[in-house]
């Protein structure tokens, strides 16, 4: 199927840093989330849709992936990260996009 190679592909841009897999997973089983710069640089880097199908597929879950997020934009950006973007719907659903 067409998900399948899109997977793959997602693994492996994680693959190709060194030991980021293991970071990943280490991370997992010890509930404790502890990546290196490059390895975060390489997830914040993530499209949203690639980011979502590696981080909630097993073994890991949304909320490990959250955390992923959240602990390596700090260590890349030096800040949470921000909210995604999303407009908020008048009484009328009429889209008022409040960033522009």
């Amino acid at each position: 199927t067409y998900e399948i190679p899109f997977i793959l592909r997602c693994w492996d841009v994680i693959r190709k840093i060194k030991g980021c897999t293991e970071e990943i997973q280490t991370s997992f089983n010890k509930k404790r989330v502890s990546l290196g710069p490059t390895c975060c640089k390489v997830i914040t880097g993530m499209t949203e849709r690639c980011f979502i199908k590696f981080f909630t597929r097993n073994p890991y879950t949304i909320f490990f992936g959250l955390a992923v997020k959240f602990y390596c934009s700090i260590i890349v950006n030096g800040r949470p990260p921000l909210p995604p973007h999303r407009p908020i719907y008048s009484l009328r659903d009429e889209a008022i996009d409040l960033d522009h």
